[in-house]
């Protein structure tokens, strides 16, 4: 072998060997095999006509399905989306607005209205439901000056006093569900007109109060009452008394004015003597009494008179009494009723949620029921609100 100029000015280096085998004799025996495996493919010309090969069939097949699936997963993560679950809080509100019935004392609560579910009070809290409550719209809401008599009032204590059962109030309706988005479906509401008593607040308290003001103004009001009647029958009496001399003071005046024609005519009988004096004196002194009698009976008649319209005044005064105590114990009801009971409004209302059952104690200032003044009707869009990651998971519509 030849060697080149480079070589041949390199000086000689001693070679390295590994287990007695030299880096040289290494190379021609992997030169060797290469050699001899070519020249068989060269002898054999069985693959002189195909294309070089560089990987396995197996191992094409696996990267064709791998770059397959790659692609698939890039056009699946393009246009489809992962289905989550996204929650949102939406907001309803009635074009005519919320409104609330409040608690104006605490106490437990007794439905009185049953909703969608059957009514199940008895008849008797129904009668004194509806007594009740054309009471509060005819004393409550309207400006009027009537005040109730003594027996109407007692019977309105004592309906109010009695401790009313309660009922389940229920708001669904079993029908099938509502599609926001159909128009034809219409929504049942649930509505109560002006004065109906939708629930009462068992309250010990304000019960004792109100049994006290009526123990304290009944017997009251009884005693004014008798002593009116009283009044008015003396001033009848008095009236009849007074009838009966204003009779005698025209029968007097009557006399007394025959007696003066006849004391004329004596007295020119007189003057022509043909009539004796003492019968002119005699006459004259009967004219006398008749009149001390009249001016007698006049003043009878005067102080009856007085009398009479003394007992009328007073018998006023005990009606107006009357009447205050009356007022009192009404003004005490209308309070009890204003705190105790829930009355639909003036228009009426509609009922959109109760936030507590039948027989739950509640505080004052707790909202009872939440309502609206005008029918309420399915949206036909509802407003959702997202944060910000939910938001990246949906799109509009």
């Amino acid at each position: 072998m030849n060697n080149t100029p480079e070589e041949q000015n390199q000086p000689d280096q001693a070679p390295t060997s590994v287990g007695g085998v030299t880096p040289k004799a290494r190379a021609a025996d992997r030169f060797e095999i290469f050699e001899q495996v070519a020249l068989e493919h060269l002898q054999a010309e069985a693959n002189s006509t195909k294309p070089a090969e560089f990987l396995p069939l197996p191992v094409r097949l696996t990267a064709v399905a791998a770059a397959g699936i790659a692609l698939l997963g890039l056009l699946w993560s393009v246009l489809a989306r992962v289905p989550i679950q996204v929650n949102g809080t939406a907001a309803i509100v009635p074009t005519g607005g919320l409104e609330s019935l409040n608690a104006a004392t605490s106490g437990i609560l007794r439905y009185q209205v049953s909703g969608f579910s059957p009514n199940t009070l008895p008849g008797e809290q129904q009668q004194r439901n509806k007594l009740l409550s054309q009471f509060w719209l005819e004393n409550a809401t309207a400006a009027t000056t009537r005040v109730n008599d003594a027996d109407r009032l007692t019977e309105l204590v004592k309906a109010a006093l009695v401790t009313p059962p309660g009922q389940t109030l229920l708001l669904s309706t079993p029908v099938a569900p509502f599609r926001i988005n159909d128009s034809k479906t219409k929504y049942v509401a649930l509505s109560y007109r002006e004065g109906t008593i939708l629930a009462y607040l068992e309250n010990d308290q304000a019960d004792q109060e109100l049994n006290a003001a009526m123990l304290g103004v009944l017997p009251a009001e009884r005693l004014q009452r008798q002593q009116r009647n009283e009044k008015i029958q003396r001033a009848k009496t008095l009236g009849k008394l007074d009838a009966s001399q204003q009779k005698q003071t025209k029968f007097l005046k009557s006399e007394i004015q025959q007696r003066r024609e006849l004391y004329k005519r004596y007295f020119e009988l007189w003057k022509r003597g043909d009539l004796p004096g003492i019968t002119l004196l005699d006459e004259q002194s009967r004219i006398n009494t008749l009149e001390g009698q009249l001016l007698s009976a006049n003043s009878t008649q005067i102080t009856s008179k007085i009398n009479q319209d003394d007992q009328i005044e007073q018998s006023k005064q005990a009606q107006v009494a009357s009447i205050d105590s009356l007022n009192k114990l009404e003004n005490q009801l209308i309070t009890y009723l204003n705190n105790t009971a829930i009355f639909a409004p003036v228009g009426g209302l509609y009922i959109l949620t109760r936030n507590f059952l039948n027989g739950s104690l509640v505080k004052q200032g707790d909202e009872l029921i939440t309502f609206t003044r005008t029918p309420p009707a399915l949206p036909s869009l509802v407003p959702v609100f997202l944060d910000a990651t939910a938001a990246q998971q949906v799109s509009e519509g």
